[in-house]
């Protein structure tokens, strides 16, 4: 039997564990808006603001890179995501 699990994982604008160390989405840049993604693997939303800046690479990433599998769902690690609006 399959359980699913449609609960929703809310990414913080800055996700660092102690706001100096890099982490995987980034920080919010502001000016941006917020975007929802369905994780077709395991069945949670995720919720993010975008444009993040990435520390580490010294990029901007924008939402479409989340389609692209650039990022990893924080609940089950894998890149499968459809928009949801």
């Amino acid at each position: 039997m399959v359980m699913f699990n449609h609960t929703k994982i809310i990414i913080p604008d800055d996700s660092s564990p102690d706001g100096c160390a890099s982490s995987m989405w980034g920080s919010y840049m502001g000016n941006g808006k917020q975007h929802e993604f369905y994780c077709k693997s395991c069945h949670r939303y995720i919720q993010v603001k975008f444009p993040r800046w990435d520390k580490t690479l010294n990029k901007k990433w924008y939402a479409n890179d989340i389609l692209n599998k650039i990022f990893r769902c924080p609940g089950c690690i894998n890149s499968n995501f459809i928009e949801v609006n």
